[in-house]
Parts: C-alpha cells; structure tokens; sequence
C-alpha cells in the first residue's frame, strides 16, 4: 500500500465521517450555464467536515486528475427507505483498502420535495449542467443560522467522472449494493429538528 492510499483510506475512514456528519446533498449551478455546477455536501460540524476535504487537498490538490475517488449517484427506491436517491462516495481502488467499512465507503439518502415551478427537480438540473459541461465541483456546505446554505468553494474539488445507475441495475455482487443494507442515521431535516428542540429547552 502506498503513501496516497494510506493518505486517502484516512480521507474515507468512518469517525472522520461520523464527527462532521454528512447530512445532505445540494446543487448549485450557473443560470445561463456559464460554469460547471457544484454538488455541496452538508454537514452538521463545519470543521470536521472542512477537515475530511482538506486531507483530500492534501493528497490529490483541487482537481482529482486520477478519479482517485469515485461518486455514485444512485436513483430509485430502496426497500423501506423513503423514496429518494442515493449518493456514495467510495475509493476507487477498494481493493487497496483493508478496513471493509473504507472499501464500503459513505452513503446518504436523499428524499428530494416533489417538484414544483418555484422549487425544480436540483438533482435533473445538476445532471443537465454535468452533462453540458463534463465536470463539476464538490465542495463542502454549511448551514448558516438562518438556514441558509454557504459553499465553500475555497475548499472546492474538481472532478469530472461521476456514476451514473439506478438501483434495479445493481445486483449483490456489485460494490453499489451495499446502499441496500444502509441504515440512515440523521438527516437534514431531523439534525433541524434536534436543533430546534435544544434551542427551546435553553430558553425555558
């Protein structure tokens, strides 16, 4: 095992993972299609989550030349779990990596709100911008307190493959299928409600 994979099993090791915690997936991109889009991802402690890019940085700079890190995006239902997608980030040399939670890697459900013209389908609109431009950046998020959704482009990696399946094309001896033995733990929605509740108690 060489010095980049050691440095990128630690990148995808679960209790940098389980401290920043991953609590979503967003979208962003540009209205006229000026620029390649970015996919954010969300987490509950800013620093850690800073952290786990910093160590990608570190081995790989801003742009993964080599795909050194694979993304799956993973549409269609899984059996009782909301309806959604699912996005697994993943070595991609797994084989290298000896702990078997790395070679799983780390997963989130999304349960995307029914699209509306005010509010459009962010995962077909990101697609959309991937395909016209052929990369993207992945960058971490922060959640203001306002609610508001900060990138940090400054951390931003450049990427240009990503996966593309649905879930009825995986079968058991494929690496994706451990996305049906995921057990989510927090959501989005369920870190604001735990927010919301600690902040009422701290009043009273």
């Amino acid at each position: 095992m060489n010095f980049k994979t050691i440095q990128k099993s630690k990148m995808l090791k679960p209790e940098s993972w389980q401290e920043a915690i991953w609590l979503a997936t967003t979208y962003r991109w540009h209205p006229e299609s000026a620029a390649p889009p970015v996919m954010g991802l969300v987490f509950a402690d800013w620093e850690k989550g800073v952290e786990i890019f910093q160590q990608w940085i570190d081995v790989n700079g801003h742009e993964d030349k080599t795909d050194s890190i694979r993304i799956a995006i993973i549409e269609g239902d899984i059996p009782e779990q909301q309806p959604g997608y699912t996005i697994r980030i993943s070595a991609n040399e797994p084989d290298q990596l000896s702990d078997s939670q790395n070679q799983s890697g780390q997963i989130c459900r999304m349960h995307p709100l029914p699209e509306t013209p005010e509010m459009p389908n962010m995962l077909a609109q990101f697609k959309r911008e991937y395909m016209l431009h052929g990369e993207y950046l992945l960058a971490p998020v922060i959640m203001k307190d306002d609610n508001q959704l900060w990138f940090n482009v400054n951390y931003g990696i450049i990427k240009r493959k990503l996966v593309l399946r649905h879930a009825s094309e995986i079968s058991p001896n494929d690496p994706d299928y451990v996305i049906f033995d995921h057990k989510p733990s927090m959501n989005l929605e369920q870190w604001l409600e735990q927010l919301t509740s600690e902040d009422k108690e701290q009043k009273h």
